[in-house]
């Protein structure tokens, strides 16, 4: 992907991709793009997913600067993050029991 990273987590990282921002699942990057989408709203956003057990999963979401200010974008990201920082701690709970 050709911009420039404005944040980054564990989990997750916010690209600036000049009159669009993204929000790119790390953890899903090893998956093909199977679907994309948008929204059919007057704001608008496009979505590339994956599929996993059958279900559509976004991997990237761009979001249209004019339409979406950074805050907005940065807010969305950190919810992200904290989801799926929680699903991983769930997953090494479950790992470290297993043992």
């Amino acid at each position: 992907m050709s911009g420039v990273v404005v944040w980054e987590g564990d989990y997750v990282r916010i690209w600036d991709l000049g009159s669009w921002w993204c929000i790119e699942d790390k953890t899903l990057l090893n998956y093909p793009i199977v679907s994309q989408g948008e929204t059919k709203t007057a704001a608008r956003i496009y979505m590339e997913f994956t599929k996993i057990e059958g279900k559509l999963v976004p991997v990237r979401t761009y979001y249209l600067k004019t339409d979406f200010p950074y805050e907005v974008v940065e807010r969305t990201a950190l919810r992200l993050e904290k989801k799926r920082k929680k699903e991983f701690e769930r997953l090494r709970r479950y790992l470290g029991y297993r043992q």
